[in-house]
């Protein structure tokens, strides 16, 4: 994960605050702002060994309940206000109960994680990012399913103002005091194979991070799985037509489904993460 030691950074989501820790204390990133869905009470309880003291003893501001898909709760201190935005593994809990299901507006647990970090997104270039900044926004996510399911590289709000760049591997060891944990569970999890998918404005220039753009947007390859390359016409009906293609075009025909009939009224589903 390319990070600069002078950009100003705000990291949503983060469960335990250790990610945010590690930024400041193992990369030497001090403008740094962390935000968390929790309340203080809430944190602590939920996680016995959390990062909250040790940030706000270095001066590092948390803020508690921002939901990153509820625009009214955005402090107007953090208005245009950062070069990159980061949201580590989002991932909507698995649903408790049939009323829990119904209360999401029965959606599909895919449709409701491809829209929590389609909020991600929106938001970030919309409020959070200094127009004259570097307007970066990253989300690193597992690469296997159901993660790798959600066609992110295809997730882009709003096309005109910002686009999918690239992606840059993702390794924990580059973050000594970071601990992966399970949503809502005081859980340390072990590393697995990840990736950090970027996105930027379509004007700037981010050679400097290196990226390795996506096979899905590449001729040959198909645009929805990124099998490929296809070489002969015959070999892009197969994976068509395979079972593996499939699933995923059944899942993204239920997020269009949805943008087709959502987004112009501008749902704004709760979520946890």
């Amino acid at each position: 994960m390319y990070l600069h030691k002078d950009w100003r950074v705000l990291t949503v989501g983060d469960g335990d605050l250790s990610f945010s820790w590690s930024i400041f204390k193992d990369l030497a990133v001090t403008q740094l702002t962390a935000s968390v869905l929790d309340d203080r009470d809430t944190l602590a309880a939920k996680y016995n060994q959390n990062q909250m003291a040790s940030l706000n003893a270095n001066g590092v501001k948390v803020f508690h309940g921002l939901d990153i898909c509820d625009k009214d709760c955005f402090p107007a201190s953090l208005s245009n206000a950062f070069d990159l935005v980061i949201f580590q593994f989002p991932l909507i809990p698995a649903f408790s109960s049939k009323a829990e299901f119904e209360s999401k507006g029965k959606l599909h647990k895919n449709t409701l994680n491809r829209l929590l970090i389609w909020r991600f997104l929106q938001h970030s270039f919309d409020y959070f990012l200094d127009p004259k900044g570097k307007q970066l926004a990253y989300v690193t996510s597992k690469d296997v399913k159901p993660y790798s399911h959600w066609n992110i590289e295809n997730l882009t709000p709003n096309p005109q103002q910002m686009g999918f760049k690239g992606w840059m591997e993702f390794q924990q060891s580059d973050f000594p005091s970071y601990q992966l944990r399970n949503v809502d569970r005081d859980k340390v999890l072990k590393s697995t194979a990840s990736k950090t998918y970027v996105w930027g404005n379509n004007h700037c220039d981010y050679a400097e991070l290196n990226l390795t753009p996506s096979s899905k947007h590449q001729a040959n390859y198909c645009n929805l799985c990124g099998k490929g390359p296809f070489f002969t016409e015959d070999d892009r009906q197969a994976h068509t037509h395979s079972a593996f293609h499939l699933r995923l075009a059944g899942y993204e025909q239920l997020w269009q489904t949805y943008l087709t009939q959502n987004e112009q009224i501008n749902l704004e589903p709760s979520h946890s993460h």
